[in-house]
């Protein structure tokens, strides 16, 4: 989740608990991962 994302929604929603789905933790990693696999 970006700092801007996160600051507006503890604005917007104090009382709420922020999480990241497994979708979008993947989407996130997969292309650091991909990109971080050297020579094969």
């Amino acid at each position: 989740m970006s700092d801007a994302y996160k600051g507006f929604a503890k604005r917007a929603f104090p009382n709420a608990r922020l999480v990241a789905d497994k979708f979008h933790v993947l989407r996130l990693l997969n292309p650091a991962l991909t990109h971080s696999g050297g020579s094969r």
